[in-house]
């Protein structure tokens, strides 16, 4: 009887242990929101599955301490996601579960940051206007994300590589208008509030030190050398297109957030959210944009998959984020 009493103490105890480490396995707030509605033209292209996020979640809890949801759900998972895209862990196969996990993360982001600034007192960023673009702009990711996954299995070499190019563009002007944009934020703090500190620090053409790289970015640092340094005729080619595209993406940026900047006044809560989405959105942006150029640069294919299901990634997530700014209610 001793030894039973002992092991139902025993079990209890455990169980509590369990709970606390684990509190939503145990009915404790998930960090997980109700994924918004994707139209069924899209159900096969952007699938948002709920035993994979529980499983990232339960993860995240285990290895993070003092961390929270918005932590979660738009640093830690989006920069593990595209990692494994950038880094080849996940494949072509795997691509509408991940493209569902960015949306989701996208459209929660702007969702926040809306109810951020409706909190302190400020206008949200958004506007319900957004709504009337949402059917066209889930068509544009539907054939977007169709026309990549066929071309990474089934695509030549050429047709790849024009893919890739067009979108290098494309990359090389959102990254560069968001560094300005995060500058120009950073410039301004709100009255009475001195500059954040620990915050982004960039330095010639692409040379950004960031408060923590994070999962995706980091591995690919080293490509920043052969941008900036090119020993070979494919590497000064790409720099030669970021020299050309960048600086005035940058100056496009900071130029529009001036403006912006000026016409609105942020309190500490929404300037540090503002801050810190901005951030981790340019990090990954910068990772997609590395490895499109090393696929570029050195004619390789596997870099080029790996880039356009990156950049498909990356346009889904802000299209989600830029959706989820239409929630203002």
């Amino acid at each position: 009887m001793a030894k039973r009493s002992y092991q139902k103490a025993a079990a209890f105890f455990l169980a509590l242990i369990t709970m606390a480490l684990c509190p939503a396995a145990f009915g404790g707030e998930s960090f997980i929101p109700e994924p918004p509605s994707i139209p069924r033209f899209a159900s096969d292209s952007i699938i948002i599955d709920g035993d994979a996020l529980a499983a990232w979640e339960e993860t995240y809890r285990s290895g993070r301490t003092g961390a929270g949801r918005e932590d979660f759900l738009f640093a830690w998972l989006p920069e593990r996601v595209f990692h494994e895209v950038l880094s080849g862990e996940a494949g072509v196969n795997d691509m509408p579960h991940i493209n569902g996990t960015l949306f989701l993360s996208g459209h929660e982001g702007g969702v926040w940051l809306n109810r951020t600034f409706i909190e302190a007192g400020q206008r949200p960023i958004g506007s319900s206007a957004i709504n009337s673009f949402r059917l066209p702009a889930l068509l544009g990711l539907d054939q977007l994300i169709r026309r990549r996954l066929w071309l990474v299995r089934q695509g030549g070499l050429g047709a790849k590589r024009a893919e890739l190019k067009a979108a290098f563009n494309a990359l090389v002007f959102t990254y560069g208008y968001n560094r300005g944009y995060l500058l120009e934020v950073l410039r301004r703090p709100p009255a009475g509030q001195e500059a954040l500190a620990n915050s982004i620090v960039c330095g010639g053409l692409i040379e950004c030190d960031y408060p923590e790289a994070g999962a995706a970015l980091s591995p690919l640092l080293p490509l920043r050398d052969k941008l900036a340094h090119p020993s070979s005729d494919g590497w000064k080619r790409m720099s030669r297109r970021l020299d050309k595209r960048l600086p005035g993406a940058i100056e496009r940026g900071g130029r529009v957030w001036e403006d912006f900047m000026e016409r609105r006044e942020f309190g500490p809560g929404s300037y540090r959210a503002l801050v810190d989405v901005s951030a981790g959105y340019l990090a990954i942006n910068e990772a997609v944009m590395l490895m499109a150029a090393q696929g570029l640069a050195e004619d390789d294919e596997e870099s080029m998959d790996r880039a356009l299901m990156a950049d498909a990634a990356l346009s889904t997530w802000l299209g989600g984020y830029l959706l989820g700014l239409g929630q203002v209610d």
